[in-house]
């Protein structure tokens, strides 16, 4: 047999393999495809999930820092009332370094919450909760809204803290230099927390919303791939079935054959053993029986 005819009689050969196991093949492929694309989405809603938690904690941390600003405006004033009425008092050394403390943290706190509104607005780096370095931007429609609504606040806002952090204290010309501002954050105080929970009420609905799509993906992957297993398993016995029923069909045949023949007929291995059929009329030659997996030497 030349070379050309034994590699056109192994392609004949991988070609019937592939076709005899194509469905096989085309099924794996098919439960791999829905297994991966069932995976993937999954995996885009935990991610999902995982940002609108960020943007809940973000939006709690920016609740927190106005109450942080209400008071430290509060303690403004109120420190500013006290020192009115001990105008008698030579010494401000106390007041003034009071006062200064005061302004340096309401100032923390009014940078702190500008960089939240900027993060929560257009996203970017922050690190909000640990481990996390970045916020994304909140989306459009009932999240987006409440924002607004905190924006326009801040606007008015700003000049006020801006007025009071800048002020020099030491000078002492006007004692009611946070009033202003103090009655501002009193004022809308309500307003901001109010907006807030919106933002966060409707961050806490789409995450129960993806929450629910999460574990129904999951479950779909776990039925699917429970319904290929047991469709592989019964697929494979039948198979297996109908093989050993041909397998049994061709050895009944070859033991019909070699109980008509005259002839003594046996097969070797490459050891020398005798097979396990052969013909009975072997037996009468040699003498013997029984002898089916015996060395013939």
């Amino acid at each position: 047999m030349s070379n050309t005819q034994a590699i056109a009689e192994l392609a004949d050969e991988q070609n019937s393999s592939f076709k005899r196991y194509r469905g096989i093949i085309i099924s794996i492929a098919v439960f791999l495809a829905i297994v991966s694309g069932l995976m993937y989405y999954g995996y885009l809603l935990a991610q999902q999930v995982n940002k609108s938690q960020v943007q809940i904690d973000a939006a709690g941390t920016l609740s927190d820092t106005f109450y942080d600003l209400l008071v430290s405006t509060q303690s403004l004033q109120l420190a500013n009332l006290e020192y009115a009425a001990e105008q008698g008092r030579e010494d401000n050394t106390e007041y003034v370094a009071n006062q200064v403390e005061n302004q340096k943290l309401l100032a923390e706190s009014r940078n702190y919450a500008q960089d939240l509104i900027n993060v929560m607005d257009k996203g970017g780096a922050y690190d909000v909760v640990e481990g996390v370095d970045s916020v994304e931007a909140l989306g459009q429609g009932a999240v987006r809204q409440p924002l607004g609504k905190v924006q326009e606040i801040w606007k008015q806002y700003q000049p006020l803290l801006d007025s009071a952090i800048k002020y020099p204290v030491a000078s002492g010309s006007d004692p009611d230099f946070a009033k202003a501002v103090a009655v501002f954050a009193a004022d809308n105080q309500d307003t901001l927390y109010e907006s807030i929970d919106e933002i966060i009420v409707s961050l806490n609905e789409e995450v129960t919303e993806n929450s629910a799509k999460l574990r129904t993906v999951q479950m779909v992957g776990i039925g699917l791939s429970l319904l290929y297993f047991l469709f592989f398993v019964s697929f494979f016995i039948r198979r297996l079935g109908k093989a050993d029923q041909a397998a049994a069909l061709v050895r009944r045949e070859n033991r019909e054959i070699l109980q008509t023949v005259n002839s003594g007929l046996f097969l070797l291995d490459k050891n020398l053993n005798i097979g396990s059929q052969y013909s009975d009329e072997l037996e009468r030659l040699w003498g013997k029986k029984d002898f089916a997996g015996q060395n013939m030497l």
